[in-house]
């Protein structure tokens, strides 16, 4: 197998947390916004990130709620999906389960120790168990290289789900991946000049710029990352865009407000690394152009309703000589070059 599919976890380099992409970069169910035509899986930059997921491919996993499941289904990026299912009755009240599905490609030796292997016609499936991973950590990819990478999450206030109740919730969205992927079922997003979204954000910086404000001798542009992302390493920083949706409801950053380049930005120093975040807060969407389904009566009415963003990181060696202030100068500079390059909303 040469190249294979793999697709990152939440990547908040903040966090220190690794990479799992290697992306070739093209450019009375789910309700669905003006999203394209099928064969989004051909081209993940315009994937609808939740276009082959329905309530119904979940609903035994589910509270039965007043007349439909419930379960809710929101984009949680440009590329990724939450499918959250409420299981108070099954697991004890306030437990929920959530299953993130993320589309992309990925390098074989990313995929971490393998369990297990196995064909679904002529799709492969792929069963990690690593120390730190998610529960029920599979990925799921077709012989070109595109995939998905599902894992499982739980939050219960009193008692939660068993494993194994986990990894049967994930093989339903397995089903609904393996239906999709067979078929290419995934719709297109033809997104409007004002958003980020279908936009690779290398494009964002040049190595010349990232090589005058680090003062590096070699920039090496990583070949891995999500869709979404892109990454560069110099021989002392680590510098990341990534393009994010984040929903209405969740808190911003907390930070410092400057003009950068015009735009309005949230500035976030962290020595623990040391690491430095610029944030800038994009157009908004309510309701979402892309696929997304809630239940009846459900606590949060948000979720159609999205703000895109736009993230650049900064990360310094953890036992070099530099400071969280050297990071947030280094992202001032790079955030000065990269806004103009963000669409005018």
């Amino acid at each position: 197998m040469a190249l294979i599919l793999g697709v990152v976890a939440a990547v908040a380099i903040a966090a220190g947390v690794g990479v799992y992409f290697a992306v070739l970069r093209d450019g009375g169910d789910a309700e669905t916004g003006a999203g394209g035509k099928g064969g989004g899986f051909d081209n993940l930059l315009s994937l609808d990130p939740c276009s082959y997921l329905q309530p119904k491919q979940f609903a035994e996993f589910a509270d039965a709620g007043a007349s439909s499941p419930m379960i809710r289904i929101e984009p949680s990026g440009f590329s990724t999906c939450d499918v959250e299912l409420e299981r108070s009755k099954a697991s004890g009240a306030g437990n929920a389960v959530t299953v993130h599905l993320e589309a992309g490609r990925m390098v074989q030796g990313e995929l971490g120790r393998l369990t297990t292997t196995f064909q679904r016609g002529s799709l492969q499936v792929v069963t990690t168990a690593d120390a730190g991973q998610p529960k029920c950590l599979q990925y799921v990819f077709r012989a070109d290289g595109v995939g998905v990478r599902l894992s499982v999450d739980t939050f219960s206030m009193q008692q939660s789900d068993s494993l194994e109740t986990l990894c049967r919730i994930r093989d339903a969205a397995t089903n609904a991946v393996v239906d999709a992927l067979d078929n290419n079922r995934g719709d297109r997003i033809s997104y409007p000049k004002d958003s980020i979204g279908g936009v690779d954000p290398c494009t964002r910086l040049e190595t010349a710029e990232i090589t005058a404000a680090t003062k590096a001798t070699s920039v090496t542009k990583s070949p891995a990352g999500p869709v979404s992302e892109c990454r560069w390493d110099t021989g002392d920083y680590r510098i990341t865009v990534s393009s994010a949706l984040m929903s209405a409801s969740d808190s911003r950053a907390t930070g410092t407000d400057e003009t950068i380049a015009g735009r309005n930005t949230v500035i976030e120093p962290s020595s623990k690394k040391p690491t430095c975040r610029a944030t800038f807060y994009g157009r908004s969407w309510d309701p979402w152009l892309g696929s997304y389904s809630n239940y009846t009566a459900a606590y949060n009415d948000d979720v159609s309703k999205f703000v895109e963003v736009t993230r650049l990181y900064v990360q310094l060696p953890h036992t070099g000589t530099g400071t969280a202030t050297d990071a947030c100068q280094t992202v001032r500079t790079l955030a000065a070059a990269a806004w103009p390059r963000l669409p005018h909303n």
